[in-house]
């Protein structure tokens, strides 16, 4: 089923189930279950409450935060908090992926960068000292 997904989509692809429900989506060149994308928002969201109520004492619903709730934050486009980056801006900015990119709420763009985002790198083989 998932051989039927091109190795380089240029835009979001699916794959739906025998009775025609959505079961996969596959998006620059990653493939995920509709189960995970669901489980991903809900987690996100938890994330976020979570983050704010430890961190900062805030105890506050998902739905609640707003750029007028909690001003110091940093919100996408639609409103979203970006607790972990925007990454419809990185892509606005062509920056790569292991650069973050998020907006505060007075419009400036704050970058940092993700080591981690790069993936394992491989060391360069060891040189062998010349025979004495």
């Amino acid at each position: 089923m998932l051989e039927n997904f091109p190795d380089t989509p240029t835009e979001v692809q699916t794959l739906h189930d025998s009775e025609g429900d959505l079961e996969y989506v596959h998006y620059q060149g990653k493939i995920f279950h509709v189960d995970e994308i669901r489980g991903a928002s809900d987690q996100y969201q938890k994330n976020v409450e979570e983050y704010l109520a430890r961190e900062h004492g805030i105890d506050i619903a998902f739905d609640e935060i707003t750029p007028q709730t909690i001003p110091w934050m940093s919100f996408d486009q639609d409103g979203i908090p970006t607790l972990f980056g925007d990454d419809r801006l990185r892509e606005d900015l062509n920056l790569p992926e292991n650069v973050r990119a998020t907006r505060d709420t007075e419009g400036r763009v704050h970058t940092s960068w993700v080591p981690e985002a790069m993936g394992p790198v491989k060391a360069p083989p060891a040189e062998t000292p010349p025979p004495r």
